[in-house]
């Protein structure tokens, strides 16, 4: 099982993977990515979250305080 979060294109083009994790990680703790999309600055994307579950095994993800905000 795997969380994807993608960074698209209106017409739903993949532009980049912004961060990958699967179930395989550390259990229970919580992982922050900070990722630097400012090339991508005065342009209208979407931030998709996308999860995959096989179906095999009852997993989840919890996703807490997305935000995005200017480099200073």
């Amino acid at each position: 099982d795997h969380l994807l979060v993608d960074l698209l294109a209106l017409d739903g083009s993949r532009l980049v993977v912004l961060a990958s994790h699967n179930v395989e990680g550390p259990e229970g703790i919580w992982q922050q990515d900070v990722v630097d999309v400012s090339a991508y600055a005065g342009q209208t994307l979407i931030l998709r979250l996308h999860a995959y579950n096989d179906n095999y095994y009852f997993s989840w993800f919890d996703i807490d305080n997305v935000c995005l905000r200017p480099a200073w």
